[in-house]
């Protein structure tokens, strides 16, 4: 057994027999049981994943040209319209 801090709690009576009896069928302690059970309580909880959707424009199909030399095009194309 691992030394422990001794404490006193105030338990459910119904819990208390409950955790007794686990202790008996699986042959360990009740403060085995007690741990095994906080230890499981206190558990981290996986955060659940976050969806990301990405924000998309135009078909998806349609091939887009993504060349430095249309890049500078459209570069100019917002600059002429932006004179406008």
């Amino acid at each position: 057994m691992i030394a422990g801090m001794r404490t006193t709690l105030v338990l459910d009576d119904r819990l208390v027999r409950e955790a007794k009896r686990r202790a008996a069928d699986t042959g360990t302690t009740l403060s085995e049981v007690v741990n095994d059970a906080l230890r499981e309580a206190l558990r981290p909880t996986p955060r659940p994943a976050v969806t990301f959707e990405m924000i998309t424009y135009g078909d998806p199909n349609e091939p887009f040209d993504l060349t430095p030399e249309a890049i500078k095009e459209m570069e100019l194309q917002d600059d002429i319209d932006s004179l406008r």
